[in-house]
């Protein structure tokens, strides 16, 4: 009888090992001029001719 042959039989069990990643995310803000334009109105009252304006009173002689 021989001496018993060695046979080894090797088994691999995942296991689960983090490696952290970091991730920097930088919010970079910008302002930028956006031009309104606003305007403004004006409504005068112009009386041509030769009657006179109501609050004038009566042109006179």
């Amino acid at each position: 009888m021989t001496d018993p042959e060695r046979v080894v039989r090797d088994f691999y069990h995942p296991q689960r090992v983090q490696v952290i990643h970091p991730i920097q995310v930088v919010n970079r803000h910008h302002c930028v001029p956006v031009y309104e334009h606003v305007y403004t109105c004006e409504e005068i009252d112009e009386y041509c001719g030769t009657h006179p304006h109501p609050h004038q009173g009566m042109l006179r002689d």
